[in-house]
């Protein structure tokens, strides 16, 4: 079996291009390409992906489709009253299943240091209902880690260099387990 490139989607689930999780989720791209991982960076915002329910949610079918061909799959999101975003929400409802069964690692932006563990809810739902691989490295970055368009913080670098060596790790041998 010749093994090709593991291709990983990153999920922006943030308000805006500018915002500090588009920062994350530009650095985790470099990061997935220099551990030769194709990185498929997505947008759920550009795809006016709605809560579960609500019309106009043109996008949705289409980043479905792009998450099934994806090995892995980064989830970046702003933490907001320690939880989860509604875009997240939406992204899970919407697209869930074409995560299901993959390798999922989560990133997050807060504004203090004490929502770390809002990752949590997250993680409940992808591992129990998606019965998704949760990748047990996650990045958790606050305002004071980012200088305007840049991570400033060496520890949140690294971080997301552990976080796209080990989703790469985990999405080639999940592969090697499981027929495409």
């Amino acid at each position: 079996m010749t093994e090709t490139a593991p291709r990983i989607a990153v999920v922006d689930a943030g308000a805006a291009p500018s915002s500090l999780t588009a920062v994350l989720c530009r650095s985790m791209g470099e990061a997935l390409r220099g551990q030769g991982a194709s990185a498929l960076m997505l947008e759920a915002q550009a795809g006016s992906i709605l809560p579960y329910g609500e019309g106009a949610s043109d996008g949705a079918e289409k980043m479905r489709d792009l998450l099934a061909g994806a090995h892995g799959v980064i989830l970046c999101f702003p933490v907001y009253n320690f939880n989860m975003n509604a875009t997240l929400k939406a992204v899970i409802e919407h697209c869930g299943p074409a995560m299901a069964g993959k390798v999922v690692g989560l990133m997050a932006t807060a504004g203090g240091r004490f929502g770390y563990m809002s990752v949590l809810s997250v993680v409940q739902s992808l591992m129990f209902d998606l019965r998704a691989w949760i990748v047990p490295r996650q990045v958790y970055a606050v305002t004071d880690d980012f200088d305007g368009e840049s991570i400033s913080s060496d520890e949140v670098r690294q971080r997301v260099e552990q976080l796209a060596a080990v989703t790469c790790e985990m999405a080639r041998r999940l592969r090697l387990q499981l027929p495409d």
